[in-house]
Formats: C-alpha cells, sequence, structure tokens
C-alpha cells in the first residue's frame, strides 16, 4: 500500500487494521472473516484464513486511515 502513501509493513499489520474495522476477528492462530467482510472477500463469511480479497477493500482501509 506503499503506492498510494500507506505505510502497511507486515501482513499481520494489515490484518489489525482490518480488525479495527471490523472486516477480520482474531480467531485463535488465524483470522475469520465476518459478515462485514465479506462484502470485500470472495470466499464466503466465516472462512478462516481468507486472503482472496476484492480490490475495493484497500479503498476502504486507505479511507480509514486517513480518517483516523
Amino acid at each position: 500500500m506503499q503506492d498510494i502513501g500507506l505505510d502497511i509493513k507486515s501482513v499481520n499489520a494489515l490484518n489489525k487494521i482490518m480488525e479495527k474495522m471490523g472486516l477480520l476477528i482474531n480467531y485463535g492462530n488465524g483470522w475469520c472473516t465476518p459478515d462485514v467482510g465479506a462484502k470485500f472477500s470472495r470466499c464466503y463469511k466465516g472462512v478462516l484464513n481468507s486472503d482472496a480479497w476484492h480490490l475495493e477493500f484497500v479503498d476502504e482501509i486507505a479511507k480509514f486511515l486517513k480518517n483516523k
């Protein structure tokens, strides 16, 4: 995400941002996609360790971080 001026240093850091947004839930040693995050995922809700996301979620994360 550095191309849009956001410096996110790791996948875990990105997951924590997505957790704050309600797009992921920390589930033991992994991550679960709740209903809110499902609209951005190519997988169904409740999927663990989903890494198939629609590109629109980048815009949502950028908006979230810029409004903090």
